[in-house]
């Protein structure tokens, strides 16, 4: 699972890559929730990917 979240946030560069902070985090909230089933994501970890999307780099997500 964490390999095709991975996939799917790193997916959404193209699209979110410069754009609002607040529209970058929306994005991955939404993405994290489709792949886990209704699962959430914590406020720092979705900060931390939704900047990192936004900047143009890729991210790597780890489930433990």
């Amino acid at each position: 699972m964490a390999r095709d979240l991975t996939t799917a946030l790193n997916g959404l560069r193209t699209q979110y890559q410069g754009k609002p902070i607040e529209d970058v985090k929306a994005a991955v909230q939404s993405t994290w929730s489709k792949h886990t089933g209704g699962g959430s994501i914590t406020d720092p970890e979705l900060t931390q990917f939704a900047e990192q999307i936004q900047a143009g780099g890729r991210v790597e997500v780890r489930l433990s």
